[in-house]
């Protein structure tokens, strides 16, 4: 895969989209039910991106790289956590993982991201 800054962005959506389908579901009072196909998906997807991710990053000696890379490892183990939550029933867990969901999105993707994908443009990278 050839990341380039579009590809970051499209993920900014597809992670977003992610967020909005659990939310969905804990509108309708889904959650249980949605929570393990949500961790799958977040998992399956992450998992794939963030390895072109990193390595774009690597390639293109972003000065934030190991910060970036840090995050992308909290955000993995985060989420084995709630699996551990999901399958002891933890009763909190669908609140718990939303409001992770949401912090990391402004933390990381409107944060993190946004910020090297002005370095690439700023220093005209791409």
């Amino acid at each position: 895969m050839n990341l380039t800054i579009d590809i970051l962005i499209e993920n900014q959506k597809k992670i977003a989209d992610l967020i909005e389908f659990f939310n969905d579901a804990m509108n309708k009072k889904k959650c249980k039910d949605e929570v393990l196909e949500l961790l799958h998906r977040v998992s399956y997807y992450t998992e794939d991106f963030f390895i072109n991710e990193e390595l774009f990053l690597k390639n293109y000696q972003i000065p934030s790289y190991q910060l970036h890379n840090n995050e992308h490892r909290q955000f993995v183990e985060k989420m084995m956590h709630f699996y551990k939550r999901l399958e002891a029933n933890d009763p909190d867990i669908c609140n718990d993982v939303m409001s992770y969901l949401k912090e990391w999105y402004e933390k990381h993707i409107l944060n993190s991201d946004k910020q090297i994908i002005e370095y690439i443009k700023q220093s005209k990278l791409e």
